[in-house]
């Protein structure tokens, strides 16, 4: 089975839980992360808050960050979202299969364009697709953030799968449907 290879937009590595559980999906396994430079200098700039958690994922998966050159960069033609085409140009050097995005038009924008070998996927319907190919490293992702908490004691599995709920998201309820079913009878 061969790993997915999945880069990962700035915007979802924004939310706490949301970022925290793909990184842990990525320790788990589940897929290999790739981290344009760019993404994640902007979630650094743009968002002060997540920097103690940014450096902790620079630290584990310092050997999955991507800088494309301003050619490679160039070479990736976006009409409707020409700042993002540093992910594209990631995906494209790290040969990945997949670009995990919460921007809409972005995500629209690589499904149509048949020169891509790669698609856009939000982040729910990327976990829902993980969680078909590799269930178990899945769930270990689960009880792993559970077991990682300050208190422990007080997040379960439940727990946190219930912080992963967001109703926004249309993918959301099938994954979180996947993850009770994993964990019903624990």
């Amino acid at each position: 089975m061969t790993q997915t290879i999945a880069v990962l937009d700035a915007n979802v590595l924004i939310p706490e839980n949301l970022g925290s559980f793909l990184a842990t999906c990525a320790y788990t396994g589940s897929f290999t992360p790739v981290l344009s430079t760019f993404a994640f200098d902007e979630v650094v700039r743009n968002f002060p808050i997540a920097n103690n958690r940014m450096a902790k994922m620079e630290s584990a998966f310092a050997e999955y960050f991507v800088t494309p050159t301003i050619q490679e960069i160039k070479k990736v033609k976006l009409w409707n979202s020409p700042e993002d085409a540093h992910i594209v140009a990631a995906a494209l050097i790290s040969k990945a299969q997949v670009i995990v995005t919460k921007d809409l038009a972005l995500t629209q924008e690589i499904n149509a364009q048949e020169d891509f070998e790669l698609k856009a996927l939000s982040p729910f319907e990327f976990l829902v697709e993980l969680s078909q190919i590799n269930a178990i490293a899945i769930r270990n992702a689960v009880a792993l953030m559970a077991s990682m908490r300050k208190r422990p004691e007080q997040w379960t599995p439940v727990k946190v799968i219930e912080s992963l709920i967001d109703f926004d998201q249309p993918a959301n309820s099938q994954f979180i449907q996947s993850l009770n079913e994993m964990f019903t009878g624990d």
